[in-house]
């Protein structure tokens, strides 16, 4: 039975993303929000596919607004126990036919061959590829921080806490988009206003503000930084973000905001922390190479073209 799915079906969900995408760091409370906050235009839909009373499919699909008004995203996952009998193709359908009319349409898939093979089949061509690094926290070094730490407060930065920075959410928006504009995309981004910004990325539950840091400049902007995402019953993080303004790079200011999230994870039980970026983004996967994050998996992404 496939139908569309509803705020009840959100923990098992969890489980099957967690066996698809093990790099998946959302809570149920997580997932709820970022559905909720999906903006209107988005025009976002989702469905979810059982077997009996289990859940062993789901897809979704919206607009990318993210890349303007003509790009699409559709995700499809089903549980491998339950392949190759065309669950996966009927999720497919109802995705892309809730998107009808854009001109291209995006897919992530998780590097195997069966959805390398099922989104060939239907139209698509490779696009961007993502690799995404595990780091258990504890096996780096705890003094890396505290040396890099006072070097950078000698040259006037210092380091805080989202948590200490509660009324700047207009200039880390800034920030945010700065740097998300400077990382590699199949598009160019489009401007989010600060209030959608606010409330789909500062305000989302797993966004721990106190695992999360920022390095002020000398004259007090902000400008740098590395965001985790918290998943404290499952002791697992993953980096939402970690970046630089572009003048101030090259100075060891995201690998002290990375390093910060580290001390962090460690001090509060993560064994876990997850990375993603994209293969091209050479300078963050030097960085995470050097700090010790092991690569994973390598998501590929998709385009389909349809005009």
């Amino acid at each position: 039975m496939i139908r569309p799915f509803e705020p009840p079906d959100a923990a098992a969900l969890i489980e099957l993303m967690h066996r698809l995408m093990p790099a998946w760091v959302l809570t149920e409370r997580g997932l709820l929000y970022w559905l909720e906050t999906q903006p209107a235009r988005a025009r976002h839909a989702n469905w979810a596919a059982f077997d009996g009373r289990a859940l062993v499919g789901w897809a979704e699909s919206r607009l990318r607004w993210e890349f303007g008004a003509d790009a699409a995203s559709v995700f499809v996952g089903v549980d491998p126990d339950h392949r190759r009998h065309g669950l996966g193709g009927r999720l497919y359908e109802l995705a892309e036919a809730h998107v009808a009319g854009v001109g291209r349409i995006y897919a992530e898939s998780d590097g195997g061959d069966d959805a390398r093979r099922f989104l060939l089949a239907r139209g698509f061509r490779e696009d961007r590829a993502e690799r995404v690094s595990v780091l258990d926290p504890r096996a780096v070094d705890p003094m890396l921080l505290p040396p890099l730490e006072a070097k950078k407060a000698g040259e006037g930065f210092s380091l805080v806490t989202l948590a200490d920075v509660p009324d700047r959410g207009p200039e880390l928006h800034r920030l945010f988009e700065a740097v998300d504009a400077d990382a590699p995309h199949s598009e160019p981004l489009v401007r989010i206003a600060y209030e959608e910004w606010r409330g789909h990325i500062l305000e989302q539950p797993d966004l721990d503000p106190e695992a999360s840091f920022v390095v002020l400049a000398p004259d007090g902007r902000a400008v740098a930084f590395s965001w985790l995402l918290v998943d404290r019953e499952g002791r697992r993080a993953a980096i939402e973000m970690t970046g630089t303004l572009r003048e101030f790079r090259r100075r060891g200011l995201a690998r002290l905001a990375k390093l910060a999230t580290i001390h962090w994870a460690v001090e509060n039980g993560i064994t876990a922390m997850y990375t993603g970026n994209d293969t091209e983004n050479r300078p963050m996967l030097a960085l995470n190479d050097e700090l010790g994050f092991e690569p994973s998996i390598v998501y590929q992404d998709f385009v389909k073209e349809l005009r």
